[in-house]
């Protein structure tokens, strides 16, 4: 192993690498890439897609460039076609962002995922009541068939990816179930959604959001 490596080509620069002479290399980050992002779209299907593609490609090209080498190395007569300086910079690379990957983003979108089923899953016999706090006024909302309304919304609740979107309006909210738990929001109207409700939450170490349509529509019904 150790006379492999130190038979790779170490004199040519990165950016003038024969890629011909590590298509198997090429092939094995393709074939790879392909099978991880469909493994992060599997297991995070709700998620922002550009993060699943970013992690998947990261991940996908960790595995193929490692695998890619032992294929090309092999033959002894490719050793010295292979550039040292291509894989470690490729393992460097992909390295670095498979575990960003891992430690940043996956914590991330499965923060994400919970989030959004439980909000889909409120039930009005689990819920005791919902407050609103909006520019220093307060509303408690307990009666049956208002939190019947509002568990309807939440049933199409999606994760919400703005692009630096304002916001038409700001509140807090909480929900009070049966068990004695409550869970706090920030909640905004984005200004391109003015109908429908943002609920702002930490997940590992971002800012996300989920959507619920409709639920600035139910909040000013209340509020009337």
């Amino acid at each position: 192993m150790k006379s492999s490596v130190r038979n790779l080509d170490w004199d040519t620069p990165v950016k003038r690498v024969p890629l011909g002479n590590h298509w198997r290399i090429l092939v094995c980050i393709m074939g790879f890439s392909v099978m991880t992002i469909t493994f992060w779209h599997l297991s995070f299907p709700h998620t922002m897609w550009f993060l699943k593609l970013w992690c998947g490609f990261s991940t996908g090209s960790l595995l193929g460039i490692i695998t890619g080498a032992f294929w090309q190395c092999r033959e002894p007569a490719r050793i010295r076609l292979t550039s040292g300086k291509f894989l470690l910079s490729g393992l460097l690379c992909f390295g670095t962002f498979t575990g960003v990957s891992l430690c940043v983003f996956a914590p991330q979108m499965r923060s994400e995922e919970r989030v959004r089923r439980e909000i889909r899953s409120v039930s009005p016999e689990a819920l005791t009541s919902i407050y609103l706090d909006s520019h220093s006024v307060r509303w408690a909302i307990t009666q049956e068939d208002l939190l019947r309304q509002f568990c309807e919304i939440t049933e199409d609740a999606e994760l919400f990816f703005s692009s630096h979107e304002m916001s038409a309006e700001e509140l807090e909210i909480s929900f009070h179930f049966r068990d004695k738990r409550i869970r706090n929001f920030h909640a905004r109207v984005p200004s391109r959604h003015p109908q429908d409700l943002a609920l702002q939450m930490q997940s590992g170490f971002a800012l996300s959001e989920i959507l619920l349509p409709g639920g600035w529509t139910w909040i000013e019904s209340v509020m009337e």
